[in-house]
């Protein structure tokens, strides 16, 4: 059975990102109109969480594999890690300006990073 634990639409409409748990998990993003593939990215664990930035072409994930947020951007295909956590993440939201992320976890903690400078 394929499962779809955490899905976000794109700050335009256009495309649709979602985690998929089957024999390996993975982000897939697709057309939202035709439901065509677009691009996918392998993960080391289950998605627990997605949130596409408002203002640009980066998406934030959050797994159950490791403690932390990675924020990948689609256009470079670069990504970072976000680490502070001690349990898992299952929340995620961009600020509207999109300079900030905020991401809760199993632990309690929520935690807001500031991304201006990161990429």
């Amino acid at each position: 059975m394929v499962c779809y634990p955490a899905v976000d639409w794109s700050p335009d409409g256009s495309k649709i990102a979602y985690g998929v748990v089957d024999v390996e998990a993975a982000v897939f993003i697709i057309d939202s109109e035709t439901g065509q593939y677009i691009n996918s990215m392998p993960s080391s664990g289950t998605i627990t969480s997605l949130a596409w930035n408002p203002l640009s072409n980066k998406l934030a994930r959050g797994t159950l594999a490791i403690s932390n947020i990675e924020i990948l951007d689609l256009t470079t295909d670069y990504s970072i890690q976000l680490s502070g956590y001690d349990g898992i993440v299952r929340s995620l939201v961009w600020s509207k300006d999109g300079s900030y992320l905020i991401g809760g976890s199993t632990e309690g903690t929520i935690r807001i990073w500031d991304i201006r400078n990161v990429f």
